[in-house]
């Protein structure tokens, strides 16, 4: 038998006369005798090897109590041999208190080689004599002096407990590890198959199997109320723990303080899809700022150029005339919401006409009015060198990544907030306390990024047999690498656009030769990435947006 093994329970064994006479009579006349097998092991592990192994234990903290105690007074000394300064009269009594610290020091160092060496030693024998007592041999002819031990169970110490405890826990975490690894690796002979195979289908195919991915059950869907959904995704405004964002805020602060002082300009927020760019600029308007807030749209029916924000003055003031115009009449300090700022322009010639406008317009209304604009931070870096933007801002903010305990606390909250019913291993998440492996994982698979994080909270959703709603963890979801260049164009336009309007592709493609651009489209609309939002117009899908972007950030097409 082993040290650490596990013996069968009741085992019937030869008799020592029966195992010596094998050789002679082989299988006749062989008597058996039913013990306990791991009683008689777990007795000879106590004896042989935990309780001499204990008294070692206690003998070494004896010996490093006194040494703890030996190198504290010494170390006091020589504490006290470096705060005094050295002179003539002190200087015999300085170094005999060194000697005596070198000393002391060989004489610990002495005694805990010594006892290092006598603990190996200890250590070395009783392993061997506990493992010779373990052969069943020795076992066979020992087996009257283990005849008591073998009928009744054995007491064990808290020291015997504490090793069978461990050593049940080691094999359940070497069991629990070798089956993570053979389910990873079936996973990946699963990936790496699909991998091989996956140029039978066609990049229609390829993208729908990724869109359903990132669907809701549908179960689920209809299990949760309207107000739960639309708090996970990322259609419900709230506002940021200023405890996360205190820089972004202090920054906001420091340029609204030289807007009140006279100072013309605006507030920009940057960065990439779904990152929290409404959330933060919501959060400025609402803890920062005082006034009525306005949330400024393009019309229907944009023409790209400066009547496109007339219209859209005219609009939600519900008055006529220039923005000009319009602004002298609202009250001062009026917040003015510019959010997805891309929406008002096009890459192509005469493109930028209603940024350069919006520009001017800050630049003389800026300590008027607040002006609060948010934008992709890849259609910002093309707008700042096709416009004049840039002089317009008094602070451009970038929105980081958020960390795991912001993402914690924001999807908690807004699921209190809600106030469904889910359960997490067990246990309603509000009391559950083995949340935090799961939040870890989830932020390492949005890379911090708060909108793919309530999307996935959300699909991870599913409901089981007895009609309960429970969390478990999704998989990683990766875009389909599209080998398609047409593809690849569309899809960054629709990424630096938000949406695309027939006369935007117009504007960007021409008139002339452009069946392939609307034969692309239809071909990204069939695999579910794109959908038509009006007669005119098409809309990237919102969840897939951030994995789109992600994919043309990794090949280089947005940078």
């Amino acid at each position: 038998m082993e040290l650490t093994g596990t013996a069968p329970s009741v085992v019937d064994l030869m008799s020592a006369k029966s195992f010596n006479d094998f050789i002679k009579c082989q299988n006749e006349d062989v008597k058996e005798i039913p013990i306990s097998l791991s009683n008689i092991q777990s007795y000879i592990i106590q004896t042989s090897y935990l309780s001499p192994l204990q008294t070692t234990l206690q003998d070494i903290s004896k010996v490093f109590n006194e040494n703890s105690e030996e190198l504290y007074t010494t170390s006091n000394l020589i504490k006290n041999i470096i705060d005094e300064p050295v002179n003539p009269d002190n200087i015999t009594l300085y170094k005999e208190d060194i000697k005596k610290v070198q000393k002391d020091v060989k004489a610990s160092l002495k005694s805990l080689n010594n006892l290092s060496g006598s603990f190996n030693l200890d250590l070395n024998s009783n392993t061997h004599n506990t493992i010779s007592e373990l052969n069943i041999r020795s076992i066979i002819e020992s087996i009257d002096s283990y005849s008591k031990v073998s009928q009744n169970p054995i007491i064990k110490t808290n020291f015997q407990s504490w090793f069978d405890n461990k050593k049940k826990n080691v094999n359940l975490a070497y069991d629990k590890m070798m089956n993570f690894i053979i389910q990873r690796k079936q996973e990946i002979d699963t990936i790496k198959f699909k991998e091989q195979h996956n140029q039978f289908q066609n990049s229609i195919e390829q993208a729908n199997i990724f869109v359903q991915l990132l669907k809701m059950d549908p179960d689920v869907e209809k299990e949760l109320s309207f107000y739960y959904k639309k708090l996970f995704t990322g259609s419900h405004l709230g506002t940021v723990n200023l405890k996360y964002r205190k820089k972004e805020i202090d920054t906001a602060k420091r340029a609204i303080d030289r807007i009140d002082e006279g100072v013309n300009g605006g507030i920009m927020i940057i960065g990439e899809t779904m990152s929290g760019k409404s959330y933060l600029t919501e959060t400025i308007s609402n803890l920062i700022l005082q006034g009525e807030k306005v949330y400024l749209d393009p019309p229907e029916k944009q023409n790209y150029d400066v009547n496109d924000v007339h219209l859209a003055f005219q609009k939600i003031f519900n008055k006529s005339g220039t923005t000009e115009s319009i602004l002298n009449q609202i009250d001062d300090g009026t917040i003015l919401v510019f959010n997805d700022l891309e929406k008002w322009w096009v890459k192509a010639d005469n493109g930028s006409a209603a940024i350069n406008y919006i520009s001017k317009i800050i630049q003389i209304f800026g300590s008027k009015h607040y002006f609060l604009l948010n934008c992709n931070i890849y259609s910002f870096d093309i707008l700042r060198k096709s416009s004049i933007l840039d002089e317009s801002l008094l602070s451009t903010i970038i929105v980081s990544p958020v960390s795991r305990s912001e993402i914690k606390e924001i999807i908690l909250k807004r699921h209190k907030t809600a106030g469904m019913d889910l359960w997490f291993n067990g246990k309603l998440v509000e009391d559950s306390k083995k949340l935090d492996a799961f939040f870890s994982d989830l932020h390492d698979r949005s890379n911090g990024n708060v909108g793919v994080a309530l999307n996935s909270w959300i699909n991870g959703i599913r409901l089981n047999e007895d009609k309960q709603l429970i969390l478990r963890k999704n998989g990683t979801v990766n875009f389909p690498l599209i080998s398609k260049a047409n593809w690849k164009v569309i899809l960054y336009h629709f990424i630096i656009h938000d949406h695309l309007k027939i006369i935007q592709i117009q504007k960007i493609f021409g008139k002339n030769d452009n069946e392939w651009i609307f034969n692309t489209i239809k071909e990204i609309e069939k695999a579910g990435l794109i959908y038509r939002k009006s007669s005119s117009t098409y809309k990237l899908n919102h969840s897939s947006k951030y994995f789109v972007e992600k994919l043309l950030k990794e090949i280089k097409i947005l940078n």
